[in-house]
C-alpha cells in the first residue's frame, strides 16, 4: 500500500515477463497494469512504495518505478545485480533488503534515507535461516524475517547488529510464510502463508 491506501502488486511469468499493477483505494478500480522485459531480471518479488516511487525487489537488483504511472525510472535503479527477496522502510526512511539466502544464510542490507544507490551496507548475515521470504522493521529498528525450514515455518527477530532477539513459532499446519507486516499501534506481527 502507498500513503493513500492504493494497492500495488508484482507479477512474474515463466516467459521472463515481469510487471506491476495498481488499484485505487477509493473504489478498487485498476489504475495501471504494465509488463516489462528487463535484462538480467526474470522475477519481481516484493515491493514497497514511498514518496511517489515503487521499489521492487528482484532477482537482479532493485528496480524503481513511478507510483503514479508505473513507468520505470531506470536511472534510479540500484542494488547491483544481487538477488533480493523483500524490502522494508523504517520510520526514518532507511531502506532494508533481505538478500536471497544461499544455503540457509540470510543477509540484511540497508540504504540510508535519500541515498539509494550501490549495493547498500551489509548489516549482518545469519545462518540457519532456510527459505527466508519476507522482511519488516519495527519502530525501534528491530528486524524481523520469515524462515521456512523443512520442520515448519517461524519468524525471527534480530537487532541491527545481528543479535538474535526472539524466535516466534506459528500454529501447526501453517504453510510457507510468504508475507510479513507489523502494526506499531498494537505491536503485532501479521504473516501470510500458503495454506488456508
Amino acid at each position: 500500500l502507498d500513503e493513500e491506501g492504493n494497492l500495488y502488486a508484482t507479477l512474474s511469468n515463466n516467459n521472463g515477463t515481469v510487471g506491476l499493477t495498481k488499484f485505487r483505494a477509493s473504489d478498487g478500480s485498476q489504475v495501471f497494469a504494465k509488463t516489462y522485459k528487463i535484462g538480467g531480471v526474470s522475477d519481481f518479488r516484493s515491493l514497497v512504495v514511498r514518496n511517489g516511487r515503487i521499489y521492487v525487489a528482484t532477482d537482479g537488483g532493485i528496480r524503481v518505478f513511478d507510483a503514479a504511472t508505473g513507468d520505470r525510472i531506470s536511472t534510479a535503479d540500484f542494488g547491483g545485480t544481487l538477488a533480493y527477496r523483500d524490502l522494508a522502510f523504517d520510520s526514518q526512511g532507511n531502506l532494508y533488503a533481505l538478500r536471497e539466502p544461499t544455503r540457509g544464510t540470510v543477509e540484511i542490507r540497508r540504504w540510508s534515507a535519500g541515498s539509494f544507490s550501490g549495493e547498500g551496507i551489509p548489516l549482518f548475515t545469519a545462518s540457519g535461516n532456510t527459505d527466508s521470504r519476507a522482511l519488516i522493521v519495527d519502530e525501534q529498528g528491530n528486524i524481523y524475517f520469515t524462515v521456512n525450514p523443512a520442520g515448519g515455518p517461524f519468524v525471527r527477530k534480530y537487532a541491527q547488529d545481528g543479535t538474535l532477539l526472539a524466535t516466534y513459532k506459528v500454529p501447526p499446519g501453517t504453510g510457507v510464510l510468504i508475507g510479513l507486516d507489523y502494526d506499531p499501534g498494537t505491536q503485532r506481527l501479521f504473516a501470510s502463508h500458503t495454506k488456508t
